[in-house]
């Protein structure tokens, strides 16, 4: 599996206002405020649980490869960035590129 498939690879996205898995948002913040989202302990649950699920199903089918697209743009405050990061990696996510965003 090479990075220009998305196939291989899962897609965690950082915005003001939450942090997304695979295209779903799990944790509702304002201005990037990980540490007191707006649905709580609920939404970091949610998208622990999010994360576990993806990496037992990947296993489960031998293709888990630890490739994580993490998408943020440059407003993303830097203790936001390592507390998502942090949260990918105890699920085994090694491999993570950052990509940008495009807005007009």
């Amino acid at each position: 599996c090479d990075w220009s498939s998305d196939v291989c690879s899962s897609d965690l996205d950082i915005t003001a206002d939450g942090v997304s898995w695979n295209g779903q948002r799990y944790l509702d913040t304002k201005n990037f405020d990980v540490k007191s989202p707006i649905n709580g302990e609920q939404g970091w649950k949610q998208l622990h649980a999010a994360i576990a699920a993806t990496v037992s199903h990947e296993q489960g089918e031998k293709a888990f490869e630890g490739k994580l697209l993490l998408q943020a743009d440059k407003k993303t405050p830097f203790p936001t960035l390592q507390e998502v990061l942090r949260i990918a990696k105890e699920h085994g996510y090694k491999d993570i590129r950052f990509i940008g965003a495009k807005y007009n």
